[in-house]
């Protein structure tokens, strides 16, 4: 039986199949580079930024493969990819207004129609 692949397995899958990217296929190497990727996804969420030269002393390995790990990891979405280094993902999604204009709109109409009265009891009470 088949799961399905996450974004992070689909990423995993394509490097186990090219990890270098040039064409030839390499099998049985998926333990570590899975392991690895773990180790740095964690070491992210802990330090929240992290440089290349750091992980290529953490896990002994070439500059070339920390940033390989780093590219597939930020395709993933599981980490953010910057110069140097790597950190957190972003938290928040940005969305556009007219989609946030209907976003809850029956709450939003139900607030529209409570909070007027709310607001004149609150004035009252500041008054008294």
């Amino acid at each position: 039986m088949n799961k399905p692949q996450g974004r992070y397995d689909a990423a995993a899958a394509e490097v186990e199949a090219d990890p270098d990217g040039n064409g030839t296929a390499t099998k049985g190497k998926m333990g570590p580079v899975r392991e690895r990727h773990e180790n740095i996804r964690r070491i992210v969420q802990a330090k929240g930024f992290v440089t290349i030269e750091f992980l290529v002393q953490e896990f002994g390995v070439t500059p070339q493969t920390i940033r390989r790990d780093l590219n597939m990891l930020s395709r993933a979405g599981l980490v953010r990819r910057y110069h140097g280094g790597a950190g957190l993902p972003p938290s928040t999604e940005n969305v556009a207004y007219t989609q946030r204009k209907v976003m809850c709109l029956r709450e939003k109409n139900g607030l529209q129609k409570c909070l007027p009265g709310i607001f004149r009891t609150m004035s009252l009470c500041s008054l008294i």
